[in-house]
């Protein structure tokens, strides 16, 4: 039986009541656009607004499907939405502030709720022709859901001939609704990173054993694009209660509160984060507690066991690693961004990998160091104990990533591209730089060298000795040859001045 999504009565009555008020859209007629993933079709020269323009018939209801969105590839999902209510989502969105530099692909959390009028899901793995919806068993009408536009500086407006990053929520116009178990969904436009790095990065974090979003790869359609453009994204589990729960053994047992944000964990910066809570309540009781306790520690020597019982410091530093090998410096540790704070059952604080696109050499953060900035990983840094740990922990990690041959990664991920006919213009090539990239990093040596670098504490470096007492070179020779290797007076901490203070409004924390 055809269940049309055009007939579907009751529901669908007032918003195509308020839709037979609105002025037409203006729409891109007869449009081809030779990029791989355009079928040529027409809109039609008749100015009348088709909100279904090019979609799949449904077959089934909601309830009879059975997709896997995040285990299988190749499904597709076709938001029917009103241009108005598009508009609204772009004015949400407000990215004026970062602007964009342009695309590698092209098509040639809101202030208010903006919802779709019909969400149609294809189940790639019931067609024979993806390109054929009459060779697709499973297609299902889920009508209104919640959608935004995503992203700051790897976001776009949505557009009739733009990719945008897309964030859709399930129940939020119906309760309980789900896409067979799942409610969030956020599809990233691949823009900035390619298509290949934000799943090649999550992976390699799943792989070693750290937590991290499912991902895989599904086509867009809608009305808001040339009728028959499908356009292939990376599709990131977003992280809610669901995904929690299903990573309770590596949250020491789970999530209690979750914030998302950007900023540090300190009082000056809390309003900002406990304010941006992702489950459906949270309390900031003790994330305010740990806040104070990270700002009254900072610099302190014995940062890690003072703070102890509020930070998971083994995760701390591992994913500190982490981003360091795969140069993710859109990060938390580095410029205090992409912010994904976990309160454990356990009581104590972990971050969670976020936004990883800007990795793997993408040229906006290269030759990421292990030295973080932010107040955690600071703390850490003027501990000598501490920073030893964090060491440690980096050559064991170093070694697990070797194991990996991450570059395997990256072919599994190529593979499942080129099976759905997803690759585009230019991927070939920017598999080739990311392949040749990985290789390089996981060259035995190659970050063993480089963590040796690091190897010194920021009390080591600044305060010229550390607890045995030995001194420090300084790397100054006179003209005489001869080393100088006591060093007068530290430099400033990282983010500038010592501050405070009783003599000159300074104060030294190497005397601490």
């Amino acid at each position: 039986m055809i269940l049309s999504t055009r007939n579907q009565g009751q529901k669908h009555v007032l918003h195509l009541l308020l839709i037979a008020c609105s002025p037409a859209p203006t729409y891109v007629t007869n449009e081809i656009v030779n990029n791989n993933y355009y079928i040529e079709g027409d809109t039609g020269d008749t100015g009348e607004l088709d909100l279904y323009v090019g979609a799949p018939e449904p077959t089934l209801i909601p309830e009879n499907m059975t997709v896997d969105v995040f285990g299988t590839d190749g499904n597709i999902l076709y938001l029917s939405v009103d241009p108005l209510i598009v508009a609204d989502a772009n004015e949400n969105w407000e990215n004026s502030y970062w602007g964009w530099s342009g695309y590698l692909y092209e098509i040639g959390e809101a202030a208010g709720v903006t919802l779709t009028n019909d969400l149609v899901v294809v189940d790639g793995t019931s067609c024979d022709s993806p390109d054929d919806f009459s060779s697709c068993s499973d297609i299902a009408s889920y009508g209104p859901v919640e959608f935004h536009i995503a992203g700051q500086s790897t976001g776009v407006a949505w557009e009739n001939l733009t990719i945008p990053n897309i964030a859709i929520d399930m129940d939020e116009a119906q309760d309980e609704l789900t896409l067979n178990g799942t409610e969030y969904l956020r599809f990233n436009n691949g823009q900035v990173g390619s298509i290949f790095r934000e799943a090649v990065a999550l992976e390699i974090f799943t792989a070693l054993g750290y937590p991290a979003p499912d991902t895989s790869f599904n086509w867009l359609m809608s009305n808001m694009w040339p009728e028959g453009t499908k356009v292939p994204y990376t599709t990131v589990q977003p992280y809610k209660r669901d995904w929690c729960e299903a990573h309770a053994d590596q949250l020491g047992g789970g999530c209690t509160n979750m914030w998302e944000s950007w900023g540090d964990i300190t009082p000056d910066w809390i309003a900002y984060l406990g304010a941006e809570c992702q489950v459906s309540e949270c309390t900031n009781t003790r994330l305010t507690e740990a806040a104070q306790l990270i700002d009254d520690s900072l610099y302190q020597p014995s940062f890690k066991e003072l703070t102890g019982e509020y930070i998971a410091w083994d995760e701390i530093q591992t994913q500190q690693c982490i981003d360091w090998i795969l140069w993710i410096g859109d990060d938390y540790f580095h410029n205090m961004n992409n912010l994904v704070v976990v309160e454990r059952q356990d009581g104590k604080f972990m971050m969670l990998p976020y936004s990883t696109d800007i990795s793997l050499g993408q040229e906006w953060y290269t030759n990421t160091e292990l030295y973080g900035w932010s107040a955690i990983p600071t703390g850490c840094q003027w501990d000598n104990t501490c920073w030893a740990d964090t060491i440690a922990t980096c050559q064991s990690t170093v070694d697990a990533f070797q194991a990996l041959q991450p570059t395997l990664i990256l072919d599994d991920v190529y593979m499942r591209l080129s099976d759905q006919n997803m690759l585009r213009s230019g991927d070939d090539e920017r598999y080739t730089v990311l392949w040749s990239w990985l290789s390089e990093r996981a060259t035995e040596g190659v970050l063993e060298e480089e963590l040796e670098n690091y190897r010194p504490s920021m009390r080591e470096l600044y305060c010229g000795s550390n607890d045995t007492g030995t001194i420090m070179d300084t790397g100054i020779v006179t003209d005489t040859g001869e080393a100088i290797v006591d060093v007068a007076a530290p430099a400033p901490p990282p983010g500038g001045g010592w501050g405070g203070g009783d003599t000159g409004g300074n104060w030294d924390p190497c005397s601490l």
